[in-house]
């Protein structure tokens, strides 16, 4: 019995050049993390390759400096007899398209250096945790499920009225889609 074989048709694939002009989140965190704005604060990809030497069980999430927040922080750790917590600072981009060269914001870089400075002279062994995404709520609980944190801690937003009707409210995207085995602390 004979084969026959027929030719296939033309198949075109086309693909973003090396260089596009967005990327996905994921992508520009990558891309991020070899500049030197980001030298002293890891990814969440870089955070996950380090859990088999540390992997925190808190997640605290930071868009200012916020004492109170840190303070909780301090104690819930101290409760739990932990040391080891993950600071997240996510700069959000709004719309379709990430901008292919993003990197970490000054306002991160600040927040997150003092947040962590201050967490570690309380005794903790804080690793700062960038990310960039369009919904900050939904980073976050990726974030908390990918590192597989048993709580994460979160401030009350001071965003205005005019923000929550542009932007949503980041508390009520994350307990919608927050992992369920881990705790949410809202501190007010």
């Amino acid at each position: 019995m004979a084969t026959e074989v027929v030719p296939s048709p033309q198949v075109t694939v086309t693909c973003l050049p090396k260089y596009a002009a967005s990327v996905t989140p994921e992508e520009a965190e990558r891309i991020a993390a070899e500049r030197p704005a980001a030298a002293e604060i890891l990814t969440l990809a870089e955070a996950i390759e380090l859990a088999p030497a540390y992997r925190p069980l808190t997640l605290v999430c930071v868009r200012t400096r916020n004492e109170r927040l840190l303070e909780e922080t301090a104690a819930h750790l101290a409760g739990r007899k932990e040391v080891d917590v993950a600071v997240l600072f996510i700069d959000e981009v709004p719309g379709l398209f990430v901008p292919r060269d993003t990197e970490p914001s000054r306002e991160a870089r600040g927040v997150l250096e003092g947040s962590v400075a201050w967490l570690n002279a309380q005794g903790a062994a804080a690793i700062p945790i960038w990310r960039v995404a369009r919904d900050a709520g939904e980073a976050i609980a990726d974030a908390a499920a990918r590192l597989g944190v048993d709580a994460i801690l979160i401030g009350t937003s001071q965003r205005g009225m005019l923000w929550h009707m542009l932007r949503g409210n980041v508390l009520a995207r994350l307990t919608s889609r927050v992992p369920a085995r881990t705790r949410l602390v809202i501190v007010a």
